[in-house]
């Protein structure tokens, strides 16, 4: 049993996957065209990112959302009690993985996509910091971050399926 204090109450962590939820729902609506959306030449992303964006926090949202239904809101193995329905089990675990999948796959895209990047080296200390924006060299800078970050999120996404698909043969 978790320590007093430490439990979250149901409708608080159901409340916070609606949030999730929401804010999800706002570049699905741009993808559908509800909303307004710039894809404008200087924007090159492909349509498919603002759907994937849609679905980390949306997705997200339900997984949060079924974590406080199903009572499994005071856990932190990240899996829904046994005693959950195998249905809400099934929905956690697919969009657990896809989550994983949209966030690897953007990274990726922003790492090796065509199209220019513009990124904004900043640093500093406690005193203070400078952010510049950068001519080449933080284009380089970043798409080599967000490689590194596309390679580890790639690894999380593998281990991760191999875990939910380890916990679904028992």
């Amino acid at each position: 049993m978790s320590e007093t204090g430490s439990v979250r109450p149901k409708g608080a962590v159901i409340a916070m996957g609606l949030l999730f939820l929401a804010v999800g729902m706002i570049p699905v609506l741009a993808m559908l065209g509800i909303l307004p959306h710039g894809n404008a030449p200087s924007d090159p992303a492909p349509n498919w990112i603002g759907w994937a964006i849609g679905l980390m926090f949306g997705g997200g949202g339900v997984v949060i959302i079924i974590k406080g239904i199903a009572g499994g809101y005071d856990q932190t193995s990240g899996a829904l009690p046994d005693t959950a329905p195998i249905f809400l089990r099934a929905i956690h675990d697919l969009l657990t993985v896809a989550i994983m999948c949209a966030l690897a796959a953007v990274f990726t895209w922003v790492a090796f996509g065509p199209g220019a990047r513009h990124f904004t080296v900043s640093g500093g200390d406690s005193s203070g910091g400078f952010a510049t924006q950068t001519s080449g060299s933080g284009d380089i800078l970043g798409r080599i971050a967000f490689g590194i970050g596309s390679i580890i999120f790639w690894c999380v996404t593998f281990f991760g399926t191999v875990s939910i698909l380890r916990r679904w043969r028992r």
